[in-house]
């Protein structure tokens, strides 16, 4: 008995699936410092605009000299925040956004000889100004969910507002947020906000 061509089909797609492996899902993580690449460490990373191109994420940073002169390891403990990420692209744009909260905000970065200054024009694509004004007259409707949402976005806004210049980190592979307002603490030598550089790896 001959196989019929539908089988014949159906058993030689059977196989090619079972041949062809699935390309498994790419999601990111922080690099750890030790695997980041320094400023300057390769020729294609000896400018500000080309060592800032990529994925980051926000995290916490003390400040490795006043440590040791203190005669500590650390002044505050770090972490990182993945779901806090930034996007920088060569072309002067950026995104940044929250993975948790689901919000994203676009931009536009300028840097300087030390230092980068992030301009935040569009949350959601609508121009910034316009989604504050909102958010402040859905909660002044009284209702609860509008005020909660209120409250989670004026403290985006505070954030945004405070983070808007970046200079390299102490270890040259971070990068910090600089002034008083970036530092949890109010005190910049204790450390503050900072950007660590992030990875693609499978999902697990």
């Amino acid at each position: 008995m001959k196989p019929t061509p539908i089988l014949v089909v159906l058993v030689g797609a059977l196989c090619l699936a079972g041949c062809l492996k699935r390309e498994p899902k790419m999601v990111w993580e922080p690099m750890p410092p030790e695997e980041a690449p320094a400023f300057a460490s390769k020729p294609e990373l000896n400018t500000v605009p080309a060592f800032l191109a990529g994925r980051w994420c926000q995290c916490s940073m003390s400040d490795p000299e006043f440590a040791k002169q203190l005669g500590v390891e650390a002044l505050v403990e770090e972490e990182t925040l993945p779901q806090r990420w930034y996007e920088f692209r060569p072309d002067g744009t950026f995104s940044t956004g929250d993975s948790k909260v689901e919000w994203t905000v676009t931009g536009k970065w300028s840097a300087g000889t030390d230092f980068v200054i992030l301009q935040h024009e569009l949350m959601d694509g609508k121009p910034i100004n316009d989604g504050k004004r909102e958010v402040l007259e859905r909660a002044e409707s009284g209702r609860s969910a509008a005020i909660v949402t209120e409250h989670i976005y004026d403290a985006v806004f505070t954030e945004l507002d405070k983070l808007t210049s970046l200079k390299l980190a102490p270890d040259q592979k971070r990068l910090l947020f600089a002034g008083p307002s970036a530092s949890p603490s109010g005190l910049p030598v204790l450390g503050g906000i900072g950007l660590q550089r992030m990875k693609q790896v499978p999902e697990k």
